[in-house]
């Protein structure tokens, strides 16, 4: 399934006996379970290591989900399993209340294991942006209530510890706690306004503009759309993507809506391609996955057209990020990033 999807799909197997399952958004939050059950001594409950990222489809979530649940069924135990998922990147509890998007497949493979599931005595525990659940669980919608299934949603203020001590049957479910806020000094200078130079840039030296021109590289659909409804609402003439990269697409050009009309915009197979059509671009949005994501921002950074370079992207080594950096640096291009796939727009 990894093989052929435009998102990353991966899962070890690492004790089929395991207490914990988990299947979760994003590499890092994966990783850090692992680490935290080692160092609370109970590394021997994981089960698997899974994750999943990038623009999954929910018959890819489904399939996934489907080939975890199948694997937890096979061992029974007498204090039942726990299935932890979950993103941090977007509300995955709405989008399975609305069985929309990978929400659409986790719901639909929970509901059709929904029996399976309640025999076996397997408990889901959904980390979620909506927030940590009160005691009486009163988050979780009652679309997944139905399903008979217990339930438990927490946000990401709630520690992973906790969340481990909770799924081992510990400690009780982990309390609410407030958010947390960082108080920043302003620093003093001794600089006034009537001392201080003024330095104002060429109209070439702006980097973000009204009229700025960007190519988005491996961007799923639905964020290509939400840019263009940011370009309408700010009423600017025609939207600030010029151009999309999707290696192997075969498709020409993509249509997204433009207020009542729609816009065309052209696909093309590479980012040298894209801007040697496009001279006007100024910026490159990369959110591919894997090598081509270090081979995107590599060829970009060779253009001298390019002004800055916003990498949302993942799987690359820490190595070729630092080369990428580097290489930015060397030609006078500003990098925003690198940052999570859930990046926001607002030029």
């Amino acid at each position: 399934m990894d093989r052929v999807s435009l998102g990353k799909m991966k899962m070890t197997l690492l004790n089929k006996k395991g207490h914990i399952w988990s299947a979760i958004g994003g590499g890092g939050t994966s990783l850090l379970f692992g680490d935290t059950m080692a160092k609370m001594g109970c590394l021997e409950e994981l089960a698997c290591y899974s994750q999943t990222s990038g623009p999954l489809s929910a018959k890819e979530i489904y399939e996934f989900m489907k080939e975890i649940i199948d694997l937890m069924l096979e061992e029974k135990s007498e204090n039942g399993k726990v299935l932890i998922t979950g993103s941090q990147a977007f509300d995955f509890v709405t989008l399975m209340k609305l069985k929309q998007m990978q929400g659409e497949g986790f719901f639909r493979v929970l509901d059709e294991y929904k029996d399976k599931l309640r025999a076996a005595n397997i408990t889901v525990i959904i980390r979620s942006t909506v927030g940590v659940v009160s005691k009486k669980n009163e988050k979780v919608p009652d679309e997944l209530l139905s399903l008979g299934i217990p339930i438990y949603i927490f946000g990401s203020d709630v520690p992973v510890a906790e969340l481990v001590n909770f799924a081992l049957n510990r400690k009780p479910v982990p309390s609410n706690r407030p958010n947390i806020y960082r108080q920043l000094s302003i620093p003093t200078s001794t600089n006034t306004p009537s001392n201080m130079k003024e330095y104002h840039l060429s109209p070439e030296e702006h980097i973000f503009t009204k009229n700025t021109k960007i190519i988005a590289v491996g961007m799923i659909p639905r964020g290509i759309q939400g840019i263009i409804d940011y370009d309408f609402i700010c009423n600017k003439p025609k939207p600030m993507v010029a151009a999309i990269v999707r290696p192997q697409s075969r498709q020409k050009e993509e249509q997204y809506l433009w207020g009542a009309g729609k816009v065309s915009i052209p696909v093309y197979d590479d980012v040298d391609q894209a801007l040697a059509s496009h001279p006007e671009v100024t910026v490159v949005a990369n959110t591919a996955r894997g090598p081509y994501a270090y081979k995107a921002s590599w060829m970009a950074l060779q253009k001298s057209q390019i002004k800055c370079l916003i990498l949302s992207v993942g799987h690359i080594p820490l190595k070729q990020i630092r080369e990428i950096i580097i290489l930015a640096r060397q030609k006078g291009v500003m990098i925003i990033g690198p940052t999570v796939v859930s990046m926001v727009f607002s030029f």
